[in-house]
């Protein structure tokens, strides 16, 4: 049995679905070892303050999603679980989450 928990970088509250960063984790519920954490970015700083000839050709760009918000965090924990056995040679029996949008996606 895994947990798993998903987060965004603002409060919603039913409403305004606009943020820019979410956070996915998949933690154990027995052994508490966390297997995996992703965060997904929509907006890059450099970028956006910066034209793009004049950004450095060495610039970690951690701008890695440009979908709508709410199927951020979601994403992180589907393509992860997808994964699970080829990387930690696991299969997930049971998924403990509070919040139904991973629910759905499976």
């Amino acid at each position: 049995a895994v947990i798993v928990d998903e987060a965004w970088s603002k409060r919603s509250c039913k409403s305004n679905y606009n943020a820019l960063s979410g956070v996915g984790c998949i933690i154990g519920a027995r052994t508490k070892n966390e297997y995996y954490m992703d965060v997904k970015n929509r907006l890059c700083l450099t970028y956006k303050r910066k034209k793009p000839r004049q950004i450095n050709k060495e610039h970690k760009c951690f701008m890695n999603w440009n979908k709508i918000a709410t199927a951020m965090e979601s994403n992180i924990i589907l393509k992860r679980l997808q994964k699970s056995l080829t990387t930690h040679n696991l299969i997930y029996g049971k998924i403990i989450d509070g919040d139904s949008s991973v629910y759905k996606k499976l």
